[in-house]
């Protein structure tokens, strides 16, 4: 098994979970031993199971910190981590940690806040990768590729928990917060 750190990121409803799933599911077709966490913070699936919007779900361990990831990982050879941007600054060196100890990482996670900024976990995951993935959504207002996650509710958090809060948008129809 390679040691590497996969990236998977974009905006939301660009299909990051489903690609996150699909790995995890070809490690454990392969009988390589793999584990996936979520972060207590996304409540949409509950406690123990990532899901795509397509319909894919695999298990997983919820955690509040990060660190935890490594008191949880056991002998795991790929672990899998979903939603990142929702973890801790300690997502980074918890990472580092699990490449130093010889595993594959697999991550998936929004690159950028509904103001197009980067999330600083994120930044710090895609600085250290090893192959990024970005993919794009669907514009919902001219079907162009979306690169941002268009906040359409009234609120200034940068972590606001559901799809119904957001549509993706292109960089020509995205309107930028002021």
């Amino acid at each position: 098994m390679t040691v590497r750190l996969e990236v998977i990121t974009g905006p939301m409803c660009s299909g990051k979970s489903e690609e996150f799933i699909r790995r995890i599911r070809r490690a454990t077709i392969g009988r390589v031993p793999t584990v996936v966490f979520k972060s207590a913070t996304d409540t949409r699936n509950g406690p123990t199971q990532v899901c795509s919007r397509a319909g894919g779900c695999v298990d997983a361990i919820e955690v509040r910190e990060a660190r935890e990831i490594l008191d949880r990982a056991g002998d795991a050879k790929v672990v899998g981590i979903d939603e990142a941007q929702f973890f801790d600054a300690a997502l980074g060196d918890v990472v580092r940690t699990l490449l130093a100890d010889k595993r594959r990482v697999i991550v998936a996670g929004l690159d950028l806040t509904w103001e197009a900024k980067p999330f600083p976990v994120m930044a710090d995951l895609l600085a250290l990768a090893t192959e990024v993935v970005k993919n794009p959504a669907v514009c919902q207002r001219c079907g162009e590729d979306a690169w941002r996650s268009q906040r359409l509710v009234a609120s200034t958090d940068t972590i606001l928990v559901g799809s119904d809060a957001y549509e993706p948008r292109c960089l020509n129809c995205f309107e930028q917060p002021s």
